[in-house]
C-alpha cells in the first residue's frame, strides 16, 4: 500500500498549492459544463469538458520546474480507473486527437459519423461526445476531494513552517525564492 500523502518540503507546498489551483479551475468549468447541458448547449460541453481533463491531468504531468504530483499517494483504489480515464482522454484526445479512442465505454467517440439518407444522400458529422451524468458526478466528487486533501495539507504545512514566527495581522502572499517559500505583504487586500 501506498504511503499516506504528506507535504514536507517547500517545492511540495507550491506543487500541491498549484495542484489544487488547477482541480479548483476545472471543478469551476464543470459547473460551467452543467449549466451548458441544462441549456442544450452541447457543442460547447465538448470543449468545456476537454478543459476540465486538461486542468484535471496538469498536476500528474511532469513539470520541469516542481515535478508532478504522486498520484499513487493521492488517488485512491476506487477512482484509480476515474484517474487513468481522465489522463487518457487529456492525453489521447484533448491533446492528440487520436483516432479510435474509448471514452468510458464509448468506442470510436471521437471518430466522424457517416450517415446515409433514405434519398441516399449522405453526410458527415463529428459527435459532441460527453460522458453520461454519473461520471460527471463521480469526477466532480474526486475533485472535491483532492482540493480540500490537498487544502489541509497545504495548511498544515504552512501553520507548521510559521510556528514561532511574529507575524503582525495582514495578507501575505507566498512565493519562491531560490527554492525557498517568503512570505510578501500585501499592500492591500486581494495582493
Amino acid at each position: 500500500m501506498a504511503k499516506p500523502y504528506s507535504i514536507r518540503t517547500d517545492r511540495e507546498f507550491m506543487l500541491a498549492w498549484n495542484a489544487m489551483s488547477s482541480f479548483k479551475k476545472a471543478q469551476d468549468i464543470l459547473s460551467l459544463l452543467n449549466k451548458s447541458i441544462e441549456a442544450g448547449k452541447h457543442p460547447v460541453s465538448m470543449s468545456l469538458f476537454g478543459a476540465i481533463c486538461g486542468y484535471y491531468a496538469a498536476p500528474f504531468m511532469s513539470s520541469n520546474n516542481l515535478g508532478c504530483l504522486p498520484a499513487k499517494n493521492l488517488i485512491s483504489a476506487r477512482n484509480k480507473k476515474l484517474h487513468e480515464s481522465m489522463l487518457k482522454l487529456r492525453n489521447e484526445v484533448f491533446m492528440h486527437l487520436d483516432a479510435d479512442v474509448e471514452l468510458f465505454g464509448v468506442k470510436y467517440a471521437t471518430n466522424p459519423r457517416i450517415i446515409v439518407w433514405q434519398d441516399k444522400t449522405i453526410t458527415i458529422e463529428a459527435k459532441s461526445w460527453l460522458p453520461n451524468g454519473f461520471k460527471l458526478i463521480e469526477i466532480e466528487t474526486l475533485l472535491r476531494k483532492l482540493v480540500e486533501l490537498l487544502h489541509g495539507h497545504a495548511l498544515e504545512y504552512i501553520k507548521n513552517k510559521l510556528q514561532g514566527m511574529d507575524l503582525p495581522p495582514g495578507e501575505y502572499v507566498v512565493v519562491t525564492e531560490r527554492g525557498s517559500l517568503k512570505l510578501n505583504a500585501c499592500r492591500e487586500h486581494g495582493g
